[in-house]
């Protein structure tokens, strides 16, 4: 099943949180214009109507360097004040210096271009002013950044024959790729959307996401999410089928809909668990390279080992995402030249090399993820045998209507375990998430529906007692996020603090 394609009210309602939250639909469509500055740092920004941030974000190591300590001082200001801000800030932690004094940005608007050219005009003119006080000429240009163009170059490379991402300019792509490392989406589905969507659902998916939110935490964060989810929540959404069991003679026409609620329940969250676990888990642009592949690198820049050092990450890591770091402040700075064109194709070649290496072996290691979505489709697949049997019990006339409300499920079930046979993917994973959390929406209305209040306030309260009895799991699972967000910020802190001495030296 082709799940290449994401319909606009499953992008920007069915909730999507990179941290491992889902985050819903905001409901109504405000103007909104997507702005992205690659320094290095890498930083984007969300701005309402009025031109006023609603959300900013690196969407790099540096970038959340840059950003820490600052965001509560950017977020609901005027654009001007946000730039003056993140240009201050940029230029005291020795980002902007006389040796990377280049800026890249683009803005899409969901106006339209003339505003998206507006807001660049006051961008460029706030960034130059703010640096010239500080001593700084800066320039702003709307190429993109090497790290860009390589993954644009590649991704055109792996669809030769689709003409309109052979014409995908560098802000397209741009817009495209930020959707996708919000999370939810996959960069085919995310360049299916047109540039007014795809600003929406990266207002969306990034409007809670906090400053400190490195990869580690976001990690941290899911995986406690999904041991939670595997134990408790299951068990609170089997609830609505106990409470229909126990009122079966009361709600004899409607005596599946527990079920139905928990099959598909149960189905969406798993398989959207396991998907962020597996996301996670490889991380392609921050897995450190091996020693072949960074001689590779170095020779293609023509470093020598002694300078490995400005290669490294925070962790002292050499990753495809600390090499483009180092490589996007060389290249923008560098005069145009045809060595320097030999040294970007070489890098390049190298960079591509390792990637493809990379994705091998994350590939290799999705098997233990398969085999607990396997879990998940054997515990749907006998949650659909015993709905089936309730259904078995229902009068003539009603049967019908319930075979089809667990047709969703039993066609999803028979696609997975098809595709099983060739290897699942966090693509499947999530499409099929997204189908199943759709019909238990539908069916939890359709419960709403059919009890009294009296009826919901004896379900709500089965609900309570379930999730006290699961008080210290959610509490150990809260532990462990306070932890990882405490370890974030001190990680986060200690790197500003270094980048401060660094540039006062």
């Amino acid at each position: 099943m082709n799940k290449k394609i994401i319909s606009l009210a499953s992008v920007l309602c069915a909730g999507v949180m990179a941290a491992g939250t889902l985050a819903g639909c905001s409901g109504g469509k405000d103007d909104k214009t997507f702005v992205s500055l690659d320094i290095n740092p890498s930083v984007e920004l969300i701005l309402d109507s009025n031109d006023h941030v609603v959300s900013a974000y690196g969407t790099n190591e540096d970038g959340q360097v840059l950003l820490y300590g600052e965001t509560s001082a950017i977020l609901g200001k005027d654009v001007d004040t946000a730039i003056e801000i993140i240009t201050t800030a940029a230029v005291e932690l020795g980002y902007l210096n006389e040796n990377n004094k280049v800026i890249e940005m683009s803005a899409t608007s969901t106006v339209g271009s003339r505003k998206s050219d507006k807001i660049l005009e006051k961008i460029d003119a706030k960034l130059t002013a703010t640096a010239d006080s500080l001593g700084i000429a800066v320039s702003a240009e709307s190429a993109g950044a090497y790290s860009l163009l390589r993954k644009l170059e590649a991704f055109k490379a792996e669809h030769p024959d689709d003409t309109e991402i052979q014409k995908m300019t560098a802000a397209e792509f741009r817009l495209a790729l930020s959707a996708t490392e919000a999370g939810g989406i996959t960069l085919e589905a995310a360049v299916e959307l047109d540039d007014d969507e795809l600003v929406q659902y990266i207002a969306e998916a990034r409007k809670d996401v906090a400053e400190f939110a490195t990869k580690a935490y976001n990690a941290a964060k899911s995986e406690a999410f999904r041991l939670y989810d595997s134990v408790a929540q299951t068990a609170i959404d089997s609830v609505y089928a106990v409470y229909y069991t126990k009122n079966l003679v009361k709600h004899a026409d409607t005596a599946y809909y527990g079920g139905a609620y928990q099959m598909y329940a149960l189905g969406a969250r798993g398989f959207d668990a396991i998907a962020d676990a597996a996301e996670y888990a490889g991380v392609l642009a921050s897995t450190p390279l091996d020693e072949e592949q960074i001689a590779k690198v170095l020779t293609a820049l023509g470093m020598e080992e002694s300078e490995i050092e400005k290669l490294k990450d925070g962790n002292g890591d050499i990753t495809i995402e600390s090499i483009e770091a180092y490589a996007d402040i060389l290249f923008k700075n560098s005069e145009a030249s045809a060595k320097l064109e030999e040294m970007k194709a070489e890098l390049t070649a190298a960079l591509n090399e390792a990637e493809s290496k990379i994705k091998a072996e994350i590939e290799r290691l999705s098997t233990e993820y398969a085999e607990e979505a396997e879990a998940i489709a054997a515990s749907v697949n006998a949650t659909i045998a015993a709905v089936k049997a309730t259904i078995a019990l229902l009068p003539d006339s009603v049967q019908n209507i319930a075979e089809k409300t667990i047709a969703t499920a039993v066609r999803v079930m028979e696609e997975l375990e098809e595709i099983a046979k060739n290897g699942l993917t966090v693509e499947d994973l999530r499409g099929y998430a997204d189908e199943l959390r759709g019909e238990a929406d539908r069916i939890l209305s359709l419960i709403r529906e059919d009890l009294s209040e009296e009826d919901y306030a004896e379900l709500e309260e089965m609900k309570s007692e379930a999730e006290a009895k699961f008080a210290d799991a959610r509490a150990a699972m809260e532990q462990t996020i306070a932890k990882a967000e405490e370890s974030a910020r001190e990680y986060l802190e200690s790197l500003r603090s270094e980048r401060e001495a660094q540039a006062n030296a």
